[in-house]
């Protein structure tokens, strides 16, 4: 996640701004690896699959002008621990 000076945060604070493109493009890669491992041998594992598919979904539906929510970060987290071989 980048920090940077800003006038104001999200909550219209004064501080630092976050780069909150910057953080979903982190979840977005994090999310491709899923798929990678998915295409790759992990339709075996229907727990795994499913798992992945709850993550495409929340991020489809999310709000992507805020911070990822705890639910999203959660299901990428479960997500990768049921990946085969690890992610």
């Amino acid at each position: 996640m980048t920090w940077r000076p800003g006038p104001v945060t999200h909550d219209g604070a004064p501080g630092v701004e976050i780069d909150v493109n910057e953080t979903f493009r982190e979840l977005k890669l994090r999310i491709r690896r899923l798929e990678e491992v998915l295409a790759h041998g992990g339709l075996g594992n229907m727990e795994f699959a499913q798992a992945v598919s709850r993550v495409r979904r929340s991020v489809r539906h999310g709000d992507r002008s805020r911070e990822p929510s705890v639910e999203l970060r959660g299901l990428l987290e479960r997500a990768e621990a049921l990946a085969p071989g690890g992610v």
